[in-house]
């Protein structure tokens, strides 16, 4: 028989319990997968900077190992739809100087308006300049 006010040992959880648990659950679930996916966003950001990056490196080491260079500028289109940008300048020298100094751009963005700019400078000597 049954007695008023005391508790009855029950063997299970009631419905409350389990949407409780259950709600708990999705919102654990939802987080998770919200730092997924931003993590694989950032990574595909890291991926299109990366290529920009190693594209600016090579194209900046083909412009820097070139025997003479001369004042100039370049643009031209890189495969994925990037672009590139090169600007070669004279930089002003001392007078009576053989020594001649560049110095180098190399921009490349890509069509979300992002960019990378690496910038060198590269000293030659001018064998046919004469110190009077």
């Amino acid at each position: 028989m049954k007695q008023p006010g005391r508790l009855h040992n029950r063997a299970g959880l009631s419905l409350l319990e389990v949407l409780v648990a259950v709600t708990i659950l999705g919102f654990a679930f939802v987080t998770l997968f919200e730092l997924f996916s931003e993590g694989l966003g950032r990574a595909s950001k890291a991926e299109v900077y990366t290529f920009a990056l190693i594209s600016a490196r090579s194209i900046m080491d083909e412009t820097l190992v070139k025997d003479t260079l001369e004042e100039s500028s370049d643009y031209d289109s890189l495969d994925n739809g990037y672009d590139y940008e090169v600007y070669v300048k004279q930089v002003e020298g001392k007078e009576n100087d053989k020594t001649i100094v560049f110095d180098v751009k190399v921009n490349v963005g890509w069509g979300t308006g992002g960019k990378v700019s690496l910038s060198s400078q590269k000293t030659t000597y001018d064998e046919n300049e004469t110190i009077p």
